[in-house]
């Protein structure tokens, strides 16, 4: 019986034991899932901050383009505003030239209309005065051949060298 009696308490010590390791098992099993359900909280938390950051990337991306594109509107505007404010500045540059040329070109045409009226004006006075000079010499002419002119009188102070230099003068 005293073998007995050891088996039984050899499995009363094994029933005690697998007790102690059921009691153990359980209480990790609770430790185990006790973590678990913290670090799936964990997981679960740290996806949702993950999300709330990329929302907040793809936010800040899209305010960027945004932003790109506004800054390259602006440019394309202020470089259009540009071509244009120099195109019309070239056009005014070029009516200007061209209104000063006109201009230019009326006040030489002008002066030249009144130095070709003033030298129409110069020859036909210079014709009129060869031709009275003419007339005048001829008078001598005849005059001298009639009679001499007597010495202090205009026509005997004209002699015929001094009337042929001042035709050539006159002439030329």
């Amino acid at each position: 019986m005293a073998g007995e009696e050891d088996k039984d308490a050899k499995i009363a010590a094994l029933q005690q034991q697998v007790l102690q390791l059921q009691e153990s098992k359980q209480l990790l099993e609770k430790e185990f899932g006790e973590g678990r359900a913290k670090l799936k909280q964990m997981y679960l938390q740290k996806e949702e901050e993950v999300r709330a950051l990329r929302l907040e990337l793809e936010e800040a991306n899209s305010r960027v383009v945004i932003a790109e594109c506004t800054a390259d509107n602006r440019v394309d505007t202020e470089q259009r505003k540009c071509r244009e404010e120099l195109a019309t500045l070239e056009q005014l540059y070029r009516e200007e030239a061209e209104a000063a040329l006109a201009e230019t070109r009326q006040q030489y045409d002008v002066q030249l209309q009144q130095l070709q009226h003033n030298c129409n004006k110069l020859q036909h006075e210079k014709r009129n005065i060869l031709q009275l000079y003419r007339q005048l010499q001829e008078e001598v002419e005849q005059q001298r051949a009639a009679s001499p002119p007597p010495p202090g009188t205009a026509a005997g102070l004209l002699s015929p060298g001094l009337l042929s230099g001042l035709t050539k003068s006159i002439i030329a």
